[in-house]
């Protein structure tokens, strides 16, 4: 004869269901859910390689004597940074490196490498010193404004890495040039036109010297 029980399978799936506790919906709505994020980089070459989006350097320093440590890690973009920024601001906590990388940096160290108090900071957030310096040395500054004009994607970067460039900057001749020349490629406006006269600076023939 017909009979609408239902399959042994399931009237105990049934009965667990009856049996479970009630949920209640709108505090599982609450419960904040795994955390997701999205990495996206470039690859170059005909393998694909990929090109990471960041660097980082880990440094253990001990002093001779005493014996005690002092530890900086540092995370920086790999890509040209705006103006002259000093080391200690890319300073980082040791597991912001090493959940990033995925490698366990001084293991011989073991919990004490997270903590401040055993393991002192070198420089940094909570360092009494400084690892960067207060100015760059003018060569370095004027290479990395250099670097600047020639890796402008669009007008309004060249633009801006232009009037970032004083007057009396070594090599002003060369990076005038490389503007003017990234100017044409790219079909930008040329700017006002500066050019460096010891003491003195003209833009577009205006005396701007301070003598009338």
């Amino acid at each position: 004869a017909a009979s609408d029980a239902p399959p042994p399978a399931a009237a105990s799936a049934a009965a667990a269901a009856s049996a479970s506790p009630a949920v209640d919906a709108s505090a599982a709505r609450r419960r904040p859910g795994p955390r997701r994020r999205r990495v996206a980089y470039d690859v170059i070459g005909p393998h694909e390689v990929a090109v990471p989006t960041h660097l980082f350097k880990v440094v253990l320093a001990e002093q001779t004597g005493t014996g005690e440590r002092r530890l900086a890690a540092f995370l920086l973009p790999n890509a040209p940074v705006r103006g002259h920024p000093d080391i200690d601001e890319f300073a980082v906590p040791l597991a912001d490196v090493e959940r990033a990388s995925g490698l366990t940096l001084f293991e011989e160290l073991g919990a004490a490498r997270h903590s401040a108090t055993e393991v002192r900071p070198l420089c940094g957030a909570g360092a009494a010193a400084r690892c960067g310096r207060g100015a760059m040395d003018g060569r370095i500054a004027g290479w990395k404004l250099l670097g600047h004009l020639k890796l402008a994607g669009d007008c309004s970067a060249l633009e801006e890495a232009w009037g970032a460039v004083p007057p009396k900057t070594e090599a002003f001749g060369l990076m005038r040039r490389t503007y003017e020349d990234r100017s044409g490629t790219m079909a930008c406006p040329l700017a006002e036109k500066r050019e460096r006269r010891g003491d003195m600076t003209a833009v577009c023939g205006e005396d701007r010297s301070g003598a009338g």
